[in-house]
């Protein structure tokens, strides 16, 4: 046998050797993929998460692997272990970017902010992170099915956005901060323009302008709310106040 021969006859040996152990492979990591999948239907939850887990960390590059990783976080979310999801989620984001459970995972990740969203008195980091992320969906996934629900959430996160700032401005305008109840009170008019809280807002901003005595900008204030709302407890508050001072 010549060299080339030699050569040949090695390549052909290590080829079908890494063939087969591919094969073994692929074979081991749909056996524990399907393990996995029965504590899932087990209702099981964070046994399951767990497992597929394992099997991510077995056969990383295996298209089961990669599967089992997307539906840990399905399994962490009904277990509502919302930090465990948005982990996952981001592993998921960082390992595979290009894969097509891809919207779903972005999905899973913002609705897990959204679910540990606080009252408006708290912190906003997950309002704010569930925001970010759900329009990261819609601008990469934008005929995902998850967009109209996506669409729906953000408009209960704007109104918690919102909500936050209105609370800061009020204990402003309370104790007489009156610079930083105004800056606070524009914020919501400018940036939260189609929440509940706008109105109140232009209110608050008048009553404030109202009492200062800056009469142009109390003017420009009501005038501004008028045009866009034609009634409601605001609109009635402002005129009250007004009618008041006469």
């Amino acid at each position: 046998m010549n060299k080339i021969t030699s050569i040949l006859v090695i390549l052909i040996i290590l080829i079908s050797t890494s063939c087969s152990s591919k094969k073994k492979e692929v074979k081991n990591a749909a056996t524990e993929y399907k393990k996995a999948m029965k504590i899932l239907k087990d209702r099981r939850y964070f046994e399951a998460a767990t497992k597929f887990e394992e099997l991510s960390d077995e056969y990383p590059l295996s298209e089961w692997s990669i599967k089992g990783q997307a539906i840990a976080a399905y399994a962490f979310f009904a277990e509502e272990n919302y930090t465990e999801v948005i982990r996952v989620a981001s592993e998921f984001k960082t390992l595979y970017p290009g894969n097509h459970y891809m919207p779903y995972i972005q999905y899973m990740k913002a609705l897990s902010h959204f679910n540990l969203m606080p009252n408006v008195k708290r912190g906003q980091d997950d309002t704010k992170m569930s925001s970010s992320d759900f329009r990261e969906l819609i601008a990469r996934f934008p005929k995902s099915k998850y967009i109209k629900d996506a669409k729906d959430k953000l408009i209960k996160i704007d109104g918690n956005l919102a909500g936050s700032i209105m609370s800061s401005a009020r204990y402003q305008m309370n104790n007489q901060n009156y610079i930083g109840a105004i800056m606070h009170f524009n914020k919501v008019i400018y940036r939260y323009a189609r929440t509940n809280q706008a109105q109140e807002a232009y209110a608050r901003l008048y009553e404030i302008y109202y009492k200062l005595g800056i009469a142009n900008m109390a003017k420009e204030t009501k005038d501004e709310m008028l045009k866009n709302y034609q009634d409601g407890y605001w609109v009635r508050y402002i005129k009250k106040i007004t009618n008041n001072k006469k």
